[in-house]
This record gives structure tokens, sequence and C-alpha cells, in this order.
């Protein structure tokens, strides 16, 4: 990739109010937002969701990455973290067993990462870099925002030495994120595992970059005092802050996947969302205070 384009990572967990940060910084002149970017595999083949990646933009993409790859655009369905060369099948296996993997998983994979050499996931480190280039390309974009999540992707990332990449680390009460997997799931359980997992692994993340490339953000500020926050963040990437941020549908738009958010071209309400105030039962708070999620929410920036 070029030296004057950076990966703008959003980590943390999902319900966290990536896709809107993603929208929001989309809306700078210099950044392009592309949301959930592994997730393009969802959107190739015949079995594609939609038809997104028909636009004028994404055809030239796809001509940049089949001319310097010489390999169908399909091919970009591998840049997912689960497809780089490392992984065995007892640790598909593993992940496959329930909704959410254990912590012991998560750590049995920041091992495996961190212990592989380079040149093992080389050809998934050129696939992303490839894509990535072409997108830059495109869009003249000096910043491209991944908003993918997973730490293993961010760390198979930063383990290959290809990519310039400022980490925003992205966090909610974790009641709130407990409440939204509920929603989805039904279960306590995978909704708490979850939380904890990726708030977890990411104090791990924390220690492999400098202050300069890492930011937390939490999400009550991003959706109260946006463009406070979007401030402090044009700042973090050394741009200036533009207003038609906060107008973020003006912008064109072309990134993956995201929540409903995503598919509403309308509306520019931020919306703060607090319904786990009325939703999460007061067994459920309790569970979550007595498995220590207390202490962990606390860490974060939340005091019960």
């Amino acid at each position: 990739m070029s030296q004057t384009t950076t990966i703008v990572y959003i980590l943390g967990a999902g319900h966290s109010g990536s896709t809107l940060l993603n929208f929001l910084l989309n809306g700078h002149s210099r950044v392009v937002g592309l949301n959930e970017v592994q997730e393009i595999r969802r959107y190739l083949g015949d079995e594609a969701r939609d038809n997104r990646l028909e636009s004028d933009f994404w055809q030239s993409v796809r001509q940049q990455y089949e001319k310097a790859l010489q390999k169908p655009f399909r091919s970009a369905s591998k840049i997912h973290w689960k497809k780089a060369q490392i992984w065995l099948d007892r640790d598909r296996s593993r992940w496959n067993k329930t909704l959410e993997p254990s912590l012991i998983s998560h750590c049995l994979d920041w091992q495996k990462i961190r212990t592989t050499d380079p040149q093992t996931f080389a050809l998934w480190t050129q696939r992303n870099q490839v894509l990535m280039t072409a997108i830059a390309a495109e869009s003249g974009a000096d910043f491209l925002v991944d908003a993918s999540k997973a730490w293993q992707r961010l760390l198979l990332l930063q383990k290959s030495g290809n990519f310039k990449i400022k980490v925003i680390y992205l966090v909610r009460d974790g009641r709130a994120v407990i409440n939204s997997y509920m929603r989805k799931y039904g279960r306590f359980d995978v909704g708490f595992s979850r939380w904890v997992n990726r708030a977890t692994t990411a104090l791990l993340m924390r220690q492999q970059f400098s202050s300069e490339d890492w930011i937390k953000v939490c999400y009550e500020d991003l959706a109260t005092q946006p463009e406070a926050v979007l401030k402090r963040l044009c700042d973090f990437l050394a741009v200036d802050y533009e207003p038609d941020m906060l107008k973020f549908r003006q912008h064109a738009y072309m990134g993956i996947r995201g929540n409903r958010m995503a598919e509403n071209s309308q509306s520019e309400a931020i919306i703060f969302d607090q319904k786990w105030k009325r939703e999460l039962s007061k067994t459920n708070q309790t569970r979550f205070m007595l498995l220590g999620g207390y202490f962990l929410n606390r860490y974060l920036g939340y005091p019960v």
C-alpha cells in the first residue's frame, strides 16, 4: 500500500456503534468508510446478498484487483481472518462448537497468530493489500476505515508489517451490549461471553500499538456529543475537522455490510440507544455484576 494510506481500524464488540462511527468518518473528504470490509465475501458470487458491488466504484476496484493479482475478484472473499493460511481443521472445529468460543479459545488464537511467521499467511496479506490499494486508488482517500471489529483480523494486519494502522477502540456499557446481543440471540450467556472476550482481548491488543496509534472512544459520547468526538478523532488522524462530517448522508457510501442504519439512506438523526435500562431484567443485571461485569465495566469507564 502507498505510504500515505492508513487503515483506520475500529476494534470492539458488536452493537457498540461502529456503523454510526463509520458513517461519520466517511463524511470526511480524506476518508472512505468501508465498514465491515472482511465481509465482502457475502457480496461475491452467485449467492451475493445484493448488488452493491456492481457500482462503477467497485467495478473499477475489481479491475485493478484482478490486474494486480491475476486472480478473479471472487478471491477477495478470502480476506476474512478465518481464511488466513495459519488455521488447522481443529481450530475451525473449535470455533464452530458454540455461538461464542471461550476465552481460552481466543487465547489459543492469540498465541497462534503471535508465534506464526508472517510468510505463512503471505497470500492472505497480499489479497488484503491489493484490495485496499485498489480502493485507495479509486477513492483517492488517505484513510480507509475498516470496521470489521475482530481483533484477529487486526492482529494479522499488524503482524504482517505491510500496513499503516491506527486503531479506534470503540467501547459501550457492557449491559447495553449484552442487551443488544440478547435481542439477536435470546441468550444472556452468549451476549456476556462476546462482550467479555472482546473487551479482554482488546487489553492484549493495546500492547501492540503506540499511544499515537490507539484511541478509545465511548459510544455514549459519540451518540450525545458527536462533534466533540469527531474533532478529537480528526486530531488523532492529524486532519482538519470538517463540519459536513455530521451530514453523513450527503456523502457517497461504498461500504460493506452494517446494521439497519446502513440501509436507511434518509435519516441523519443520531439516536442515543439506552433500551437496556428498561429491557435488561434485574436478574440479568445482577448476573452481570456477579460474573465480574462490574469490574470490567468500571475499567472501561462505566462505574455503576
